[in-house]
């Protein structure tokens, strides 16, 4: 689940803002919930929506499937400080 994408397929997520709050019990991430992609990009994206959850999230991407997080590009982005439980 995320606030702008659940499950992010394609390579590329930009000039993007999320304000609003996400909950759930899986995977959750503030602008991608889950990415399946090698080499995506997220650019020029905010996240200012308060996330919580019972097993993994993010203020930007809540898991990247295996591998592919060696080849993301994440710039340009940024998050509220404490969106996250225990990010204060």
């Amino acid at each position: 689940m995320g606030g702008i994408v659940g499950v992010c397929e394609g390579r590329l997520i930009k000039d993007c803002y999320n304000a609003g709050g996400i909950s759930g019990t899986g995977v959750i991430g503030g602008i991608a919930g889950l990415t399946t992609q090698l080499y995506y990009e997220i650019l020029s994206c905010y996240n200012a929506g308060s996330i919580s959850d019972t097993w993994a999230s993010s203020p930007m991407v809540g898991r990247h499937d295996k591998s592919y997080q060696e080849g993301a590009k994440i710039e340009t982005s940024f998050y509220l400080k404490g969106c996250v439980a225990g990010d204060e």
